[in-house]
Parts: C-alpha cells; structure tokens; sequence
C-alpha cells in the first residue's frame, strides 16, 4: 500500500484536486452563461408585458 506522502501519491492528489477544482470553475462558469442568458429572455418578457 502506498504512504500518502510519498511523492507520486502527492502528485496524484494533488491533480486530482487540481482537476475537481477546474471542473467544478467550469461549471459553475457555464452555469453563469445560461443564468445571464436566460435573466435577459426574462427581463425582455417582464418589460413586455
């Protein structure tokens, strides 16, 4: 079994922290888009009416 501190397990969690964080920015960025996108379909909607 590998010590976590060895240096190819630090390595490794360290990407995958790396990797999780990016992935959760990127999301969260894509999430955004849409929420703007569909906030300016809305507000033309409300000002219509």
């Amino acid at each position: 079994m590998d010590d976590i501190s060895s240096p190819r397990m630090v390595r490794a969690h360290t990407a995958n922290t790396e990797n999780t964080f990016f992935n959760k920015r990127r999301k969260e960025s894509i999430h955004t888009a849409q929420d703007e996108k569909w906030e300016a379909v809305y507000s033309k909607s409300e000002s219509k009416s």
